[in-house]
Order: structure tokens, then sequence, then C-alpha cells
């Protein structure tokens, strides 16, 4: 017979004992991972440690109600036994005999497949030791393709491969067979490129680990980055990019990042068409995001040379032409007033004109640009073709014909001469 009362005691007294033993067997608690998705949807408000003491709690009495229940099936073998005898005796009793077993391992599965903690021992889950208490994580990013770089929204469009690799002894193995983990499944940082406008990631959220606990991260990232671009000098500009992969939760007394140059560089071959790039650097310089408040990161920077050549005939040249337009007024008859102010007005609208379709191309800075610089240069000396045509129309009509010759001669010369000097002053050539 079974005593009930006996029974339930010694059995939570198992069951004491069982916790505590699971509780010291698990240091790291795999189900960290079922915890952080169930946070992220809303389906748990509770801290982890209660929902871990929960699902001790749950598993112990998980293991105690099986071997219950095994002991039981083990006392009733007789009854099970002698029910599929009566089935062979008599056909009424089929169903019960049949029914009977499989209630009983129906049951058994249930409570065995109950939630409960592996004991083989916990990956870990939060960060590895180190000498000195600074871990130390090596980056590198491989730049694999420059799509664009847009001069208004002054960002650019990449992609790239960032490799993370650092050592957790707690994953050293003698064994040579290669492992992989989700990153749900043991502990690595958290980090984001922080001049990130958007970007996606291509390949899955796993991380590989070798024989001597060595964990390797490799993630493609395809997107926009933003980089403030410095275009004084343009059309004839070099600008530095920059891609700056950051540690969010480390600051740099906690964690060292070390550039990775073995890994990184960039392919030769761009997709991108105006620009030329340059040299590459990969350097761990902290971020500084309050004035007290600092994060470990490293920054991948790359030069890149704007390619003059659509901007010279494109832009330039058809704006020398419009100035040239404006000088043929100098071997137009002064006397003929009315042709040369009509073709020096219509030059100085068609300019005034071209400058509103410039202004689209870039953005609007504090400063002027080169191209700024040359664009009013030659704005002035349309001006100033005009003021010559009238002083010279107002000299003809005063019977100073010789003098308003003159005047026009040495424009001929004067006016080729001030805009080489303008184009020699800006751009320096």
């Amino acid at each position: 017979m079974i005593d009930p009362k006996r029974l339930l005691e010694d059995l939570r007294r198992l069951g004491k004992r069982l916790e505590d033993d699971l509780r010291e067997r698990t240091t790291g608690v795999r189900e960290m991972a079922d915890y952080r998705a169930a946070k992220d949807a809303g389906r748990t408000g509770e801290a982890f440690e209660a929902r871990r003491e929960g699902i001790l709690i749950q598993a112990g009495v998980a293991w105690i109600l099986g071997c219950v229940f095994v002991r039981f099936l083990e006392d009733e073998t007789g009854d099970l036994v002698q029910d599929f005898t009566d089935a062979e005796r008599n056909p009424r009793f089929v169903g019960a005999g049949y029914v009977g077993m499989l209630t009983a391992w129906v049951l058994l599965l249930l409570v065995l497949s109950f939630p409960c903690i592996s004991l083989a021992g916990e990956l870990p889950l939060t960060p590895p030791p180190s000498e000195d208490g600074r871990l130390k994580i090596k980056a590198g990013m491989m730049l694999l393709d420059i799509r664009n770089i847009d001069d208004v929204k002054q960002d650019f469009e990449a992609v790239l491969i960032v490799r993370l690799s650092w050592k957790d002894p707690r994953l050293q193995t003698d064994s040579r067979a290669p492992r992989t983990f989700n990153t749900t499944e043991i502990w690595n940082p958290r980090y984001q490129i922080t001049n990130e406008v958007f970007a996606r990631k291509r390949f899955r959220e796993v991380l590989h680990v070798g024989p001597d606990g060595t964990v390797v991260h490799l993630q493609r990232l395809s997107g926009r980055f933003s980089s403030r671009l410095d275009l004084r000098r343009f059309p004839l500009d070099t600008q530095a990019l920059h891609l700056r992969l950051t540690f969010p939760d480390f600051e740099p007394e906690q964690l060292e990042a070390l550039p990775d140059h073995d890994f990184s560089g960039m392919l030769q071959e761009m997709t991108i068409a105006d620009w030329s790039l340059g040299e590459w650097s990969l350097t761990a310089r902290p971020v500084r995001i309050l004035e007290n408040i600092s994060r470990a990161s490293v920054v991948f920077s790359f030069e890149a040379q704007r390619m003059a050549g659509y901007y010279v005939w494109k832009i330039i040249f058809p704006l020398v032409l419009i100035v040239f337009m404006s000088w043929t007024v100098f071997w137009i008859n002064p006397e003929n007033a009315g042709a040369q102010i009509g073709l020096a007005t219509s030059s100085m609208l068609t300019l005034i004109a071209y400058r509103f379709i410039l202004g689209n191309l870039l953005p609007r800075v504090s400063y002027l640009t080169e191209l700024d610089y040359f664009t009013l240069g030659a704005t002035i000396l349309v001006f100033l073709a005009l003021v010559e045509v009238v002083l010279t129309s107002g000299l003809a009509q005063a019977g100073k014909h010789e003098t308003a010759r003159r005047i026009d001669v040495g424009a001929r010369l004067m006016f080729p001469g001030l805009l080489a000097l303008l184009a020699l002053a800006v751009f320096g050539i």
C-alpha cells in the first residue's frame, strides 16, 4: 500500500535536492536564447533569474514524476499483461488491453518531454575571462564594393564583410571537428556600424568555434552609410570616407578592439564609375558618445577621388562657352548698340538660368566650392561685358568712335586673360 502523505513529503525533499543539484550544474543557462526571444516578443515580463528558477523547479518536478510513473508501470505490469491475456481469451477485452497500454506510454512520453535543463554542461553566455580584465576582440572589414557616393545626401552605398574574432577558453575541446553555434547559444559581442543609414545582413547569424576556443563571426552588410563630405574643392575633390564599427556595451577600459589587418582591405575593381578609390586604413579609435562616455570601436577609412571629366565637359565647358558668347559683342560695331546690348543681356540671362541648374547638383552648404567660385567669377565677367557694351555704345553715340573701338580691342585681350587668371586661382591649373 502507498501512503500518499509520506510519499508527498519524500518527493518534496527529493525535489529540493534535485533543484540544488541542477542549480550547481547550470552556470550559463542555455535557456537565455528562449528568454530573449520571449522578452522581445512581449510574452514574458519576468526577470531572467526568476524565469530560470521557475524552469529549475519544473525540470525537477518533471523528472520526479517521470521516475514515479515508471515505477508505477513496473508495479502494474502484471495487470497490463493480464489485460492482454484476457483480450486473447475474450474479444470484449481487446479494447481495454490496448487502450491501457497506449495510455500508459503516452502519459510517460508527455511527462518525459516536459521542459528540462541539460546536465551535459551549459554553453557560456557571459564574456570570456581575461588576464588583465580587458576583453580583446579583433575586428576587420573587407570592402567589396562602392556603388554610389551621393553629394547631396552626403552618404555612400557600400557592400562589406565584417569579421570579429576572440578567444573563449571555456569552449576549448580535444575534438578537431568544426563547431557552429547560433549567436543566441554562446556569448558574442553586440556591434553596430554607427554611421549606418540602413543596411541588410546577408549571412546567417552563426559563430564558428575552433578547438582552441577561438570564435569567429562573419557578416556581409549591404546598405548606405553616412559620411560628411568636404566639398570645398568640388569637382576636383578627394574625400575621406569612414566605416565605424562600435561595441555599444563596452567602454575602452573594458574591451580592447584590435584592428585585424590580415583580413581587412578592399577589392581593386568597384562598380562606381565617377570615383577612383585610393589608400585604406584600419585603426582603433574610441567613439565619444557624451562628454564622459565613450565606446570601443575600430574605424575603416579610405580615400575616394572624384573623376572630374564629367563635370569638366558637362558643366565647366558649357559655362565657358556662355562666357565666350558674351565676348562676341567686342567684335560688333559700337554704333549698333541694340545688337550689342541684346547679345550681352541674353548671355547674362542664360548664365543665371544655368546657375539654377547647378544648384541642384550640390547640397546647401555654408561655404562656396571651387565650382561656385568659378561660376561666380564667370558671372562677373559676363556682367562686365554688359557694362563694357553700355560704355562703348554711349561713347559711339557721343561721336567718340575711336575711343569706343580701342576699348573693344582692349577688351578682346583683357577678358580672356581674366578668365585664365580666374581658372588658375580657383582650380590651380
